[in-house]
C-alpha cells in the first residue's frame, strides 16, 4: 500500500482530486495498482487515490527484488507540473 506518509504532494490552490501523478518510468520489478479500478496496472492516479489508500505496489510473480523505484510527474490541473 502506498500511503500519504510515503508519497504526498500538496498545492494550496488545488484539491487532492486534481493533483495527478503520471508515471513516466514504471517500476522494474512490479507494477502499480489502483484498487478502485480493477486488477490491472495503472500509469496515472491522484493524491486523493493515495489518501483513500487505493494505490498499491505489486511485486511481479517470480521477482526476487527487495526494492524498486518508479518516476513520475505531478500535475495540478492548471499550468504547473513537477517531475520526480
Amino acid at each position: 500500500m502506498i500511503t500519504s506518509k510515503v508519497l504526498k504532494v500538496e498545492d494550496r490552490d488545488s484539491l487532492h482530486l486534481s493533483l495527478r501523478f503520471i508515471v513516466t518510468e514504471a517500476p522494474r520489478h512490479g507494477y502499480l495498482l489502483n484498487l478502485g479500478q480493477g486488477n490491472h496496472s495503472v500509469t496515472q492516479f491522484t493524491q486523493a487515490d493515495i489518501d483513500d489508500m487505493k494505490i498499491c505496489y505489486v511485486l511481479r510473480e517470480g521477482a526476487n527484488a527487495t526494492s524498486d523505484i518508479f518516476h513520475f510527474t505531478v500535475e495540478d490541473g492548471g499550468k504547473y507540473s513537477l517531475s520526480c
